[in-house]
């Protein structure tokens, strides 16, 4: 038989050694059972956002509690303007039929403007055979004569870069080396790149994992979103049905005297007496073991 005390507000003297943990101050509510699916619902969603997380930039939970998502939004919408911008079946080509080896530490940014330099010298009927350009050599100007390295340091399909094909398509795989390393610094993830390009970033995968590993990042994104959205809008509910003060994204959270104006952070700060812990397994067995009371 149910006693008359009321709801969830069960002392010590009820139950001198209760089981399971004993919450104090007590829990108010006059929805437990609904209070005890919220609270695993809030639950599921923190894992959710927890396996997420782990796969992105830590500061997204942290900016969308500050109230800066704003910047993640705006990083999301150039990503899709990269990902969109780049074409499948150019990357299966690029992946299949061209093989470019960089012997060179020059930077990225530079290897484009003196590659672009020395395409238009071609353009303008110029050749990089080795009799006429060793005769020319003493004679072009400075600029060009910087770029002459390209014929050298850069192998296209195990030929020297001399035509302008070759050079059109060492633009083509800069550009989207450029692309995907933008990617990699707005997500921080999959490439470590420095300035140089002698690095793992131009031996590594092909360009259609790439592009598919940042497309699916970019839908983790907008899933973790989802997920923070829901779980906060769980926790203001919970908050506004019982005296709970849940700490964001861990599965923790206080019980707040019903008679006593405390501020959240004070409590969060463990400045309260209090400011007692519990897991959400702690409220929730202790929620079942109330509710069981209650019906017997």
């Amino acid at each position: 038989m149910a006693d008359d005390t009321p709801l969830l507000r069960r002392s010590k003297e009820v139950s001198p050694n209760p089981s399971p943990k004993a919450i104090h101050p007590a829990i108010v509510c006059t929805d437990p059972e609904g209070l005890q699916k919220m609270l695993g619902e809030l639950s599921a969603q923190y894992k959710q956002v927890n396996t997420l997380r782990t796969q992105l930039p830590e500061s997204i939970v942290r900016d969308y509690l500050a109230g800066n998502i704003a910047y993640w939004e705006q990083q999301l919408l150039i990503s899709m303007e990269i990902i969109n911008g780049i074409k499948e079946d150019h990357l299966r080509y690029m992946d299949e039929h061209v093989r470019i080896t960089y012997y060179t530490n020059t930077t990225l940014k530079q290897l484009e403007t003196d590659a672009w330099t020395l395409l238009g010298y071609l353009d303008i009927g110029n050749s990089l055979s080795a009799l006429p350009l060793l005769l020319k050599k003493p004679f072009l100007p400075k600029k060009i004569r910087k770029t002459l390295y390209l014929r050298r340091k850069l192998v296209v399909n195990d030929q020297p870069c001399t035509s302008s094909e070759n050079l059109l398509a060492v633009l083509q795989d800069l550009a989207l080396k450029r692309k995907f390393r933008k990617l990699s610094k707005i997500w921080d993830r999959e490439y470590s790149l420095g300035d140089s390009y002698a690095h793992q970033f131009i031996f590594g995968s092909s360009y259609a994992h790439k592009y598919t590993f940042f497309k699916n990042l970019l839908f983790k994104f907008m899933d973790l979103v989802t997920h923070i959205e829901a779980a906060e809008q769980l926790r203001e509910k919970i908050q506004k049905m019982a005296n709970l003060r849940v700490k964001a994204f861990t599965e923790e959270c206080f019980v707040v005297r019903t008679n006593k104006k405390i501020p959240v952070q004070k409590m969060q700060d463990r400045q309260h007496p209090d400011s007692t812990v519990y897991n959400f397994s702690d409220i929730m067995d202790h929620l079942a073991h109330i509710t069981s009371g209650k019906t017997d």
